[in-house]
């Protein structure tokens, strides 16, 4: 099964993911007999963030190149992974990793 088919499995299943905005951490809510899902999970955890992460920067890409609003102030987005790369106006180039913090202009 790989990570993807693994996402599919526990949210058709009724479970619940949420990969935390930084580091290696994950929430998870799944059905009491969902135990090999979660032997799984717990396997490909790594992957499983990284999916989750760059799913939750899928709104953003149509803004890629263009400028954006964060916490900083403007700045252009440059880069969608697992995090957001903007560049602001001083040329410094900074990673967030929250989906709430990069706001595309209207």
């Amino acid at each position: 099964m790989s990570p993807e088919e693994l996402i599919k499995a526990i949210e058709q299943s009724g479970g619940v993911l949420t990969a935390f905005k930084s580091g290696n951490r994950l929430r998870y809510q799944l059905p009491a007999n969902a135990g090999l899902l979660l032997d799984e999970l717990r396997r490909m955890k790594s992957e499983v963030i990284s999916i989750l992460h760059r799913r939750s920067f899928a709104h953003l890409m149509p803004f890629l190149g263009k400028r954006v609003w964060t916490p900083d102030g403007p700045a252009r987005l440059v880069e969608l992974e697992d995090y957001a790369v903007v560049q602001t106006e001083d040329a410094k180039k900074v990673r967030w990793y929250d989906a709430t913090a990069v706001i595309p202009y209207a």
